[in-house]
């Protein structure tokens, strides 16, 4: 086992490095130090790195709270002398070297996402149909909805609870936009390890849908033509439910359009819609994100 004689820090070999990042949201810094080690020549790397005055690994850089040891590169300059080269690094908040990470604004940035969808009505709201009231499917329109990507740091989060967001829409107003429009559709949580409990860098994107010909609160409902191979027809005895006919008293090979109450609508201008929940609801204000 080999002796350390002394550990002393080089002045000549102090720097810095500063600078904004996310565009001012947080502030990354970085130090750079070196100590010289004298020691006798059986003394090993490891015993080099262990010197007393060497800092260790994730210790805080003297007068910040969140700048920590990231590497300690020791040279050997001759059999009883070291340099050990000592890198710092770490963000804070806009408060200055000692204001938590967990302080820092978050990133907020509109983008849109434009996708075909499939309609059921034409721009003046009647249904899409033949001259004699057949359906016509395939056709499609392009939505353009808005997008926000929030960036943030949290001191932890639950992945359980994210998920269940992934299938929700908004139950309350989410920046300015009505209960029922906001759907989370990515998420994504870094680990920022340190010495302590560290962070997440979080990021979440939310999609906002303005209703198409329903209410706000069923913007992402399903939404299709009421329409079937099968009506409701009276006969003597009540109603009941039978396959559909052509004017040839022939089983349709399209479906027909039907009414609210099940029997056939035979004019598309009254045309009937039937709306589906795909999501649960959530409060949204509820994620922390702003």
């Amino acid at each position: 086992m080999g002796t350390i004689h002394s550990v002393d820090k080089m002045w000549s070999r102090n720097a810095s490095d500063a600078s904004t990042s996310d565009r001012g949201r947080k502030f990354d810094i970085s130090f750079r130090e070196a100590y010289q080690v004298f020691c006798t020549p059986d003394t090993t790397l490891l015993e080099v790195y262990q010197a007393p005055g060497i800092p260790a690994a994730n210790s805080i850089y003297p007068g910040t709270s969140n700048v920590y040891c990231l590497s300690a590169s020791p040279q050997q300059i001759s059999p009883v002398y070291y340099i050990v080269d000592v890198a710092y690094a770490g963000e804070f908040g806009p408060g200055g070297p000692n204001d938590n990470p967990l302080n820092a604004l978050p990133l907020i940035n509109w983008t849109d996402a434009e996708t075909d969808e499939p309609i059921d009505v034409d721009f003046d709201n009647k249904a899409i149909c033949t001259i004699n009231g057949e359906p016509i499917e395939g056709i499609t329109t392009k939505i353009a909805d808005q997008v926000v990507t929030i960036q943030r740091n949290f001191a932890s989060f639950s992945p359980s609870a994210t998920a269940a967001y992934r299938r929700s829409v908004s139950s309350d107003q989410f920046m300015g936009y009505a209960a029922g429009t906001a759907k989370m559709i990515s998420f994504s949580a870094q680990q920022i390890l340190s010495t302590g409990a560290g962070y997440w860098d979080v990021t979440a994107s939310i999609q906002f849908r303005l209703p198409y010909r329903t209410t706000a609160d069923k913007a992402w409902f399903a939404r299709v033509l009421n329409q079937g191979f099968y009506e409701k027809v009276t006969v003597a005895s009540g109603t009941r439910i039978k396959r559909a006919e052509d004017g040839n008293g022939e089983p349709v090979v399209k479906p027909v359009l039907l009414k609210a109450d099940g029997t056939r609508e035979t004019d598309p201008a009254n045309a009937t819609f039937l709306e589906f929940r795909r999501y649960g609801a959530l409060p949204y204000n509820s994620l922390g994100l702003l």
